[in-house]
């Protein structure tokens, strides 16, 4: 009974932090398009940031969901992606931040300094991210000829 109460309140504790993750991914990024300071938010990349946290505090699911849901709500509410061809290229790469970046925290990197884990973590996830988003607009982009 007292495993089943700790798993619940892990996963509470999880989604909760999920929550917080996906709301700062919608709030901060305002901060930075404020009028006159929009090239900001192209340099900081502040969607970025809560994806990562998401994935280092909850793992890679929920860094994944939180990835691929976070440029869908933000849109919705803010017209921020446009979703064709950013919205869509920052699902799939924010996905890939998440999911490998909790991957590789907690399962590969777990043994070793925690600091050190951080930054072997962050660096594959920023490489797989760039990639993911960089097929996508391939895919999105590229020139169709029809027959």
């Amino acid at each position: 009974m007292q495993n089943v109460k700790a798993q619940s309140k892990s996963a509470v504790l999880r989604l909760c932090t999920a929550a917080m993750c996906l709301a700062a991914g919608i709030l901060l990024p305002q901060l930075f398009h404020i009028p006159g300071v929009s090239i900001s938010g192209q340099v900081f990349l502040p969607m970025h940031l809560p994806v990562f946290l998401c994935g280092l505090l909850c793992g890679w699911s929920w860094g994944a969901a939180v990835g691929v849901i976070l440029p869908l709500i933000s849109s919705a509410i803010t017209s921020m992606p446009v979703m064709y061809p950013m919205g869509f290229s920052m699902m799939g790469e924010l996905c890939a931040y998440g999911a490998v970046c909790g991957l590789l925290y907690t399962k590969v990197f777990s043994s070793t300094n925690k600091v050190w884990s951080i930054y072997l973590s962050l660096l594959p996830a920023m490489l797989a991210g760039r990639l993911v988003a960089g097929l996508i607009k391939w895919l999105l982009l590229m020139e169709r000829k029809i027959p």
